[in-house]
């Protein structure tokens, strides 16, 4: 009996600690994040959930960077003023805002021909599923709170 609950406690000390192990450096999220703070000024480090928010003139976005079982990268875009963005415009912000913060990761002209191909599928409205070929998980997503829009990008692999 002894034996079977040194072995059983000895596996969970295992599992604990692989759990606590990321498969990812984290030191390259802090690099990112160091290099978003030099290229914009009004920034602030959200140390909670590990986000940057970026404060532009007449929005705000906030990137997150990381992952230690997968690889990922999610930005989120609010609007100041009231707009209605058509799919189009949808998609042409969410390639723009690739373009700027996950470049890394995600080959801007490469998304543009996709989602110009139709190589995505609309899951419920306003939230697209893209077939993204080296993604596990591609989705665009809009809402917003006083006709003031949000565009969520959510990727990893």
């Amino acid at each position: 009996m002894r034996v079977i609950l040194l072995g059983l406690l000895a596996m969970l000390a295992s599992q604990v600690s692989i759990a606590d192990e990321c498969l990812y450096n984290q030191d390259v999220y802090k690099e990112m994040y160091d290099g978003l703070r030099n290229k914009y000024k009004h920034t602030e480090y959200q140390k909670k959930d590990k986000s940057l928010e970026i404060t532009l003139e007449d929005s705000k976005i906030i990137v997150w960077y990381g992952g230690c079982e997968h690889y990922g990268t999610k930005i989120r875009y609010f609007e100041n003023k009231k707009k209605v963005y058509s799919k189009r415009e949808i998609f042409d912000k969410s390639v723009h805002l690739v373009t700027l913060f996950a470049r890394h990761m995600i080959n801007p002209s490469e998304l543009k021909a996709i989602l110009s191909s139709g190589k995505y599928k609309e899951i419920e409205k306003g939230s697209f599923l893209v077939d993204y070929p080296t993604m596990d998980w591609f989705s665009i997503t809009v809402g917003g709170r006083a006709g003031k829009p949000l565009i969520d990008i959510d990727f990893y692999n």
